[in-house]
């Protein structure tokens, strides 16, 4: 019997890429948003896909820093997943409920 996972693609990598390592399944697939700001490229993109660039202003020196870590890579490769191993649902308008 195999093992698969269904994960929503949006917001932070890590959480999915720490149930893809816990749970260990034979198949995943990643319901993503599509378009030009599409979560599908934090799937299996290249470079820092899984970054976080959101940043502050400190209040007294006004220096900004990120508030997380840029660099992060996808999460397929964070995770180790072969191209067999997964899928990329993509959801034209995800906040369609139908």
């Amino acid at each position: 019997m195999s093992k698969v996972l269904i994960l929503s693609v949006g917001g932070s990598c890590e959480p999915l890429v720490n149930a893809i390592n816990e749970y260990q399944p034979d198949f995943v697939y990643f319901f993503c948003s599509s378009g030009h700001k599409g979560s599908d490229k934090t799937v299996n993109g290249t470079g820092d896909v899984c970054g976080d660039t959101r940043k502050f202003k400190c209040p007294k020196c006004q220096a900004e820093s990120f508030t997380g870590n840029p660099k992060g890579k996808s999460i397929v490769s964070q995770a180790g997943l072969s191209q067999d191993k997964y899928d990329i649902v993509l959801v034209n308008d995800p906040d369609d409920i139908n």
